[in-house]
C-alpha cells in the first residue's frame, strides 16, 4: 500500500513512539496523579515530562498544556469556555467542522459571528478583512486555521495576531495540520490559544490531541467538563490552576506518551527539515499529474507544503478514491469536514463534488509518488 492519507492520520509512526508507547504501557500502568506510591509517582513524572517536550515544541509553558482526546475536544474547550454570549467572533473559510459546528451553536446561545473574505492564494485578502472589520466594530476573538487540510494553504497568522494585539482580540488557532511541518512558536507568533491533534504531524496515535495556552494569559476558561482531579477532592469547583482545572478524570497516558515521542522525534529531527522534505515530495507529484489528460490541480500554486488537491475528468472524487484504492493507493476524497473552503474551490461549477486530496508524509518516498503518477495517469485513459 502507498499511504497518502496522512491529514487525516499520519502512517506509519516512528518506530521511537512505538517503543515508547509499548514501554509505558509496561512500566507505567499506574494512575498519574491519583496515589503516592512508586509507580503512580512514576507516571505522573512521564506525564509532567510529556507537558515539558510539548510545551518546548509550540513556546508555552508545561502547565499550560492540557491533554484531551483530539482537536475537536480541545477546540470545543478553547471556544465554549471563553466565547460568551454577546460577543463576536471572527472566523474564516479554510475553518474545519471542528471549528465551524461549535461556532454555529454558539450563535444559538447569542454569539455573534462575522465570517471573513479569504483567497486560496492572496493573503492580503484576509489581512484586509480583518482590519476592515475591527475597524467597524468591537471584535472578542478570532479563530483562525493555522494550515488548511484541504489546500494545504498556511494562513498569514503573524500578521493576523498583530492586528489581534492592538484591537484586543483574543487569538485562537486550529494547529492541526501545521504542526510538525511548520515551526509554531505561540509566544513569537502571538497565538493565545492553540489546539491540535496529535496523531497527525504529531505522530501520536488516534485519540489523542491538546490545548496550549500562552505563557502569563490574563484571561480565563471556563471549564465545560468537571470532576475528579486527584487534588483538591473537598472543593466543590474545580481545582483553581491549571492544567488540573481544565483536565477532569483520569487522563490517556499512553496517548500522551505517544504524543511526547512524537514531539521529541520532531524536534531531533528538525520540523523545518520534515516540511521541507514534504514540500519537495509535493513539488513532484504536482509536476507529474499537472502533464496528465483530464487532471485539474485546485492548489498548485498554495503556498503549501503537502497537500494535492485535485479530480480527474469525468470521474467523481469518491469514485477515483476508490479506483486509487484497488491499485494499492490511500487518499481521501469529498469535503474533507471544511465545506466553506470547498465552496471557493467550486466557483459554481454544480458538478463539482469534492476533490481527491494526496497529502504526503516524512515517510513517502519519491518512488511512492512516481509510482501514483503512473497510476493515476493510467486511471485519466480509462475514464
Amino acid at each position: 500500500m502507498i499511504y497518502m492519507d496522512n491529514s487525516a492520520t499520519s502512517y506509519p509512526k516512528p518506530s521511537q513512539v512505538i517503543r515508547q508507547v509499548r514501554r509505558g504501557l509496561t512500566h507505567c500502568f499506574a494512575n498519574p496523579g491519583r496515589g503516592t506510591s512508586r509507580d503512580s509517582l512514576r507516571s505522573s513524572d512521564l506525564l509532567y515530562g510529556a507537558r515539558e517536550s510539548l510545551a518546548e515544541l509550540v513556546g508555552t509553558v508545561p502547565e499550560n498544556v492540557i491533554f484531551t482526546y483530539n482537536a475537536t475536544y480541545a477546540l470545543n474547550m478553547a471556544l465554549q469556555g471563553v466565547i460568551k454570549k454577546g460577543m463576536t467572533v471572527a472566523y474564516e473559510s479554510f475553518a474545519h467542522n471542528s471549528v465551524l459546528r461549535p461556532l454555529y451553536a454558539l450563535e444559538k446561545k447569542g454569539v455573534k459571528t462575522e465570517l471573513l473574505e479569504t483567497d486560496l492564494l492572496r493573503d492580503s485578502v484576509i489581512i484586509s478583512s480583518f482590519e476592515r472589520l475591527v475597524a467597524s466594530k468591537k471584535v472578542d476573538v478570532l479563530v483562525v486555521t493555522h494550515t488548511s487540510n484541504v489546500t494545504g494553504k498556511r494562513l498569514p497568522i503573524k500578521q493576523l495576531s498583530k492586528i489581534c494585539r492592538e484591537n484586543g482580540v483574543l487569538l485562537i488557532v486550529d494547529a492541526s495540520q501545521g504542526i510538525g511541518s511548520s515551526p509554531i512558536n505561540m509566544e513569537k507568533l502571538g497565538i493565545d490559544i492553540l489546539a491540535s491533534s496529535g496523531h497527525k504531524g504529531l505522530y501520536g496515535i488516534m485519540g489523542t490531541g491538546f490545548m496550549a495556552i500562552r505563557s502569563g494569559a490574563d484571561f480565563e476558561i471556563t471549564p465545560q467538563i468537571t470532576g475528579g482531579s486527584g487534588i483538591f477532592s473537598l472543593r466543590k469547583e474545580m481545582p483553581p490552576d491549571l492544567p488540573e482545572r481544565l483536565e477532569a478524570g483520569t487522563v490517556g497516558l499512553p496517548g500522551i506518551i505517544s504524543m511526547k515521542a512524537g514531539a521529541e522525534y520532531l524536534m531531533r529531527e528538525g520540523v523545518d527539515e520534515i516540511g521541507w522534505y514534504e514540500h519537495v515530495l509535493r513539488a513532484r507529484l504536482i509536476n507529474g499529474l499537472g502533464n496528465i489528460r483530464g487532471v485539474r490541480l485546485y492548489n498548485a500554486d498554495v503556498n503549501a507544503s503537502s497537500i494535492v488537491l485535485f479530480n480527474l475528468a469525468n470521474t467523481p472524487s469518491s469514485v477515483l478514491a476508490d479506483k486509487l484504492d484497488r491499485e494499492g493507493v490511500a487518499v481521501r476524497a469529498g469535503y474533507h469536514c471544511a465545506p466553506l473552503v470547498h465552496s471557493i474551490i467550486q466557483n459554481g461549477n454544480e458538478a463539482y463534488d469534492g476533490a481527491v486530496r494526496l497529502s504526503v508524509g516524512y515517510f513517502n518516498t519519491d518512488i511512492e509518488c512516481d509510482k501514483v503518477i503512473k497510476i493515476i495517469n493510467k486511471l485519466s485513459k480509462e475514464s
